[in-house]
């Protein structure tokens, strides 16, 4: 299944992100412009593969168990949210992303 996007959306701005996949719908802050220039629909569209390999289920029940445990070791939001294992994978493709961007 394909997701949805949906542009200028206050809801990642409530968890303090630029994106969320709430599968099938995937909700940017920014416009598709600014979201498309930065790689955040590639990073969101990793979640979206996510989700499609070990079910939708898992993937959210993983996603915040491994950040809780980041909390409780870190007390720190922010380190939590980078210590979530598919972040890396979502990151590593963002920056793959702008990296290649204008290599035509």
């Amino acid at each position: 299944m394909k997701p949805y996007f949906v542009f200028n959306s206050r809801l990642p701005k409530r968890f303090g992100v630029d994106g969320i996949t709430l599968f099938p719908v995937i909700f940017f802050a920014a416009t598709e412009t600014e979201a498309r220039a930065t790689g955040l629909i590639e990073h969101e569209m990793v979640h979206a593969k996510q989700i499609g390999e070990i079910g939708l289920v898992r993937f959210y029940l993983s996603y915040i168990l491994y950040f809780w445990a980041g909390y409780i070791r870190t007390k720190d939001r922010f380190l939590a949210y980078k210590s979530i294992p598919f972040e890396d994978e979502a990151y590593t493709v963002q920056e793959s992303f702008l990296s290649t961007k204008g290599k035509a």
